[in-house]
This record gives structure tokens, sequence and C-alpha cells, in this order.
């Protein structure tokens, strides 16, 4: 027979695992995790492997850009610098402000926080193409965190495709750029700043030269 402790305990169990299952459930699929935001600070921890990639641009140690092959004959872009003269705090303020971007970034066409989740925004963005492209839009999730390391805070800010109901593809104004991913660090050091960006996405076109 069981005791009246067992239906407790079974009880309680019960309640621990829907109370789980409704916490994942009420989780975004854009929402942005820490273990993602950690795994992305790592590259920035140690020193940059330059297998598979390709030297684009050598400016020495104050500027680097390199690129590496990516599917349909794409690829994810890399760059590293310094800034000698803008604290890193300055730089991760700039690069996470939306409406400052509309005031000197003069092809934007529409950019705005879409919905938040905890500390995780999904956001709307779309791209004024010079002719005779279309213009693209962007629904990406968000995350920027100021993570405490060894070596100092890193200021990092990542971004990803995703999809959000209130803005389904608008075929008739833009082309929907459905894989992009984005990361920025920056890092007070003695002299400036470090500041490192991995890009990607894929406009489903190219721009003719």
């Amino acid at each position: 027979h069981y005791g009246r402790g067992f239906f407790v305990c079974k009880r309680k169990k019960v309640s621990v695992v829907s109370t789980m299952a409704a916490a994942s459930a009420s989780v975004p699929h854009w929402h942005i995790h820490d273990d993602h935001l950690h795994e992305t600070v790592s590259h920035f921890e140690a020193p940059l492997s330059e297998e598979g990639w390709e030297v684009l641009v050598d400016a020495g140690s104050d500027y680097k850009v390199w690129r590496k092959p990516a599917e349909g004959g794409l690829y994810h872009y890399r760059s590293y610098g310094i800034f000698k003269d803008i604290p890193a705090h300055v730089l991760y303020a700039v690069n996470n402000d939306l409406e400052f971007r509309k005031q000197w970034d003069e092809y934007v066409l529409k950019l705005n926080v879409v919905e938040k989740h905890e500390t995780t925004e999904c956001v709307y963005w779309a791209v004024k193409f010079p002719w005779p492209l279309w213009s693209r839009d962007y629904v990406y999730s968000r995350r920027s965190a100021i993570l405490s390391r060894p070596s100092g805070d890193i200021y990092v800010s990542v971004a990803k495709a995703c999809s959000h109901p209130a803005h389904p593809e608008y075929p008739k104004e833009y082309v929907r750029v459905d894989k992009y991913h984005a990361t920025t660090m920056f890092r007070q050091i003695d002299g400036g700043t470090e500041a490192l960006l991995m890009y990607f996405d894929d406009m489903k076109g190219s721009i003719p030269i």
C-alpha cells in the first residue's frame, strides 16, 4: 500500500515538472541563452585562429579583416581593430542605440524593437539597397551584456536571424534575409579599445560591380 507521503511527493514532483514545462513553453524561440553568450565571448579570450581564414586587409596590429568560405559561395567575415581614442563603453552604447542609428545610417528604412523577453530583444530592420536591387529586411534577436573576465570586462552584443508573427515576409516590398548573424565585442586595453566583429548574412543576391 502507498502511504500519504508517497502521494505528497508524487504531487510535488508533478507540480515541479509542470512548472518547468510551462516556463520552457513561455520562452520564445528567438531568446538568446546565457551559454550562447559565453561561448561567443570565448572567441575573444583566446588568440584568433587563422585556420581557414583568408586575410583581406592587413594594417598590422591596428586593423585586420578576414573571410572564410560558407555554403553557396558566401563568406563569413571577421575584423579586428583597435580604437585608440574611444572608450569601450562608448562603442558599446553607440552600437546598441537603435534610435541613434536612424540618425546616422541613411540606409535605414525601418528599425524598431518588436518584442522583448528578459534580456533578449526581437528587432525588425528594413534596409534601403541601391538600384537596381530590391531593399532587404531582417527580423532578428539580439542580446547585449557586459561580462567580467580576468583580462577585463568584455562588452558583447549578439544578433541572429529569427521570425516573429508581427512581421511576416513582405515580398512586394522587401527581400527577407533569413540567414544572418553578427557579433561585436569590445574590451578596454592600455592605449585604446580592442574591437572584434564577426558577421554573416545571405542577401539572396549580389551587388553588380
